[in-house]
């Protein structure tokens, strides 16, 4: 049983003893952080900031699949239409209550002024029922193409907005 203590007593006193003979190293692991923050931004895909317009006319788009769809507003001035949210819905088919399904869902805008961007966002959901992702754009463009996908290639939904 003694034995025993000056063993525990032993390896208590190893970390002292090696700071002794590594004071260097003591040293680096009692310094701290200087409690300032890095923030990093995740938005970083070309994303083009909103100028505040807001879409009040609704539309849906021209093709739906089983699993994606998307509708949203948008207005028109001259020839740019300002799209403002847009609504991504997935359907799923795996997921309970207690463990939701997880995929990602993407939507490009393309126009004829350069404004392309693709914005990714996961959604979770549950099996046999559809879930909605807003996406607020509120942005001028000029004849733009809105395309959702989803992962796991089960469809897409589209709409082209020209004259």
């Amino acid at each position: 049983m003694k034995r025993m203590k000056y063993i525990v007593g032993a390896a208590a006193l190893a970390p002292a003893a090696l700071a002794g003979a590594f004071p260097a190293a003591a040293g680096a692991a009692s310094v701290r952080g200087t409690g300032s923050v890095k923030t990093v931004s995740l938005n970083h895909s070309g994303v083009t900031a909103s100028n505040g317009c807001t879409g009040t006319v609704g539309f849906t788009a021209s093709h739906q699949s089983r699993n994606v769809r998307m509708h949203g507003w948008y207005t028109t001035q001259q020839r740019r239409k300002c799209i403002g949210t847009v609504v991504v819905s997935l359907y799923f088919t795996k997921g309970t209550a207690s463990r939701r399904f997880c995929k990602e869902t993407s939507l490009l805008i393309t126009s004829r002024d350069g404004l392309d961007t693709t914005y990714y966002q996961q959604v979770c959901g549950i099996a046999y029922q559809w879930t909605a992702v807003d996406f607020g754009f509120h942005n001028y463009y000029y004849d733009p193409y809105l395309s959702a996908l989803s992962t796991y290639r089960e469809g897409y939904a589209d709409i082209q907005f020209g004259e």
